[in-house]
Protein backbone atom coordinates (compact mmCIF):
# COMPACT_ATOMS: atom_id res chain seq x y z
CA UNK A 1 0.00 0.00 0.00
CA UNK A 2 1.33 3.43 -0.90
CA UNK A 3 0.04 6.67 0.60
CA UNK A 4 1.06 10.28 1.06
CA UNK A 5 2.85 10.89 4.35
CA UNK A 6 2.47 14.45 5.56
CA UNK A 7 1.44 14.98 9.17
CA UNK A 8 1.77 11.19 9.80
CA UNK A 9 -1.67 10.79 11.41
CA UNK A 10 -3.02 8.67 8.54
CA UNK A 11 0.23 6.72 8.45
CA UNK A 12 0.05 5.92 12.16
CA UNK A 13 -3.53 4.70 11.78
CA UNK A 14 -2.57 2.45 8.89
CA UNK A 15 0.50 1.04 10.64
CA UNK A 16 -1.29 0.43 13.96
CA UNK A 17 -4.18 -1.17 12.08
CA UNK A 18 -1.68 -3.41 10.34
CA UNK A 19 -0.01 -4.29 13.65
CA UNK A 20 -3.29 -5.18 15.38
CA UNK A 21 -4.67 -7.18 12.46
CA UNK A 22 -1.38 -8.90 11.51
CA UNK A 23 -2.13 -7.99 7.89
CA UNK A 24 0.88 -9.06 5.83
CA UNK A 25 1.72 -6.17 3.53
CA UNK A 26 4.15 -3.29 3.22
CA UNK A 27 2.77 0.19 3.78
CA UNK A 28 4.94 2.83 2.13
CA UNK A 29 4.56 6.47 3.15
CA UNK A 30 5.59 8.83 0.37
CA UNK A 31 6.91 11.87 2.21
CA UNK A 32 5.49 15.13 0.94
CA UNK A 33 8.17 17.36 2.41
CA UNK A 34 10.36 15.85 5.16
CA UNK A 35 13.51 13.78 4.91
CA UNK A 36 13.40 10.13 5.98
CA UNK A 37 14.88 10.54 9.47
CA UNK A 38 12.50 13.33 10.48
CA UNK A 39 9.44 11.59 8.98
CA UNK A 40 10.37 8.33 10.73
CA UNK A 41 10.89 10.08 14.08
CA UNK A 42 7.57 11.95 13.94
CA UNK A 43 5.71 8.80 12.89
CA UNK A 44 7.34 6.72 15.62
CA UNK A 45 6.54 9.25 18.36
CA UNK A 46 2.87 9.49 17.41
CA UNK A 47 2.59 5.72 16.91
CA UNK A 48 4.11 4.94 20.32
CA UNK A 49 1.80 7.43 22.07
CA UNK A 50 -1.27 6.17 20.22
CA UNK A 51 -0.39 2.50 20.76
CA UNK A 52 0.07 3.16 24.48
CA UNK A 53 -3.26 4.97 24.67
CA UNK A 54 -5.03 2.08 22.88
CA UNK A 55 -3.03 -0.66 24.66
CA UNK A 56 -1.93 -2.24 21.37
CA UNK A 57 1.44 -3.53 20.19
CA UNK A 58 3.44 -1.41 17.76
CA UNK A 59 6.16 -2.76 15.46
CA UNK A 60 8.55 0.04 14.50
CA UNK A 61 9.84 -2.00 11.55
CA UNK A 62 6.49 -1.34 9.85
CA UNK A 63 7.44 2.33 9.31
CA UNK A 64 8.62 2.55 5.69
CA UNK A 65 9.21 6.04 4.30
CA UNK A 66 10.07 6.93 0.70
CA UNK A 67 11.63 10.36 0.17
CA UNK A 68 12.83 10.06 -3.42
CA UNK A 69 10.09 12.24 -4.84
CA UNK A 70 10.36 15.38 -2.69
CA UNK A 71 10.56 18.46 -4.89
CA UNK A 72 11.59 22.04 -4.16
CA UNK A 73 8.61 22.58 -1.84
CA UNK A 74 4.88 22.07 -1.61
CA UNK A 75 3.08 23.67 -4.59
CA UNK A 76 6.33 25.10 -5.98
CA UNK A 77 6.83 24.41 -9.69
CA UNK A 78 9.77 22.36 -10.86
CA UNK A 79 10.96 21.22 -14.26
CA UNK A 80 10.19 17.61 -13.28
CA UNK A 81 6.67 18.55 -12.16
CA UNK A 82 6.02 20.45 -15.39
CA UNK A 83 7.22 17.46 -17.42
CA UNK A 84 5.00 15.10 -15.42
CA UNK A 85 1.97 17.37 -15.92
CA UNK A 86 2.61 17.56 -19.66
CA UNK A 87 3.00 13.78 -19.86
CA UNK A 88 -0.22 13.26 -17.90
CA UNK A 89 -2.10 15.72 -20.11
CA UNK A 90 -0.80 14.03 -23.25
CA UNK A 91 -1.39 10.44 -22.15
CA UNK A 92 -4.73 11.01 -20.43
CA UNK A 93 -6.13 13.72 -22.73
CA UNK A 94 -6.47 16.00 -19.73
CA UNK A 95 -5.78 19.67 -19.24
CA UNK A 96 -3.44 20.62 -16.42
CA UNK A 97 -2.50 24.19 -15.61
CA UNK A 98 1.27 24.57 -15.41
CA UNK A 99 1.04 28.02 -13.87
CA UNK A 100 1.69 28.50 -10.18
CA UNK A 101 -1.39 29.34 -8.13
CA UNK A 102 -1.77 32.97 -7.08
CA UNK A 103 -0.05 33.89 -3.84
CA UNK A 104 -2.26 33.97 -0.76
CA UNK A 105 -2.44 37.12 1.29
Amino acid sequence: MIHSAGSTATRVGLVLGQCTSAYDTTIIGMSAARDSDIQHKITRELAVDTADMLSVQFDESKIVVEVGFIGPGYALPSKEGENAAKMFATLESAYASLRAPPARE
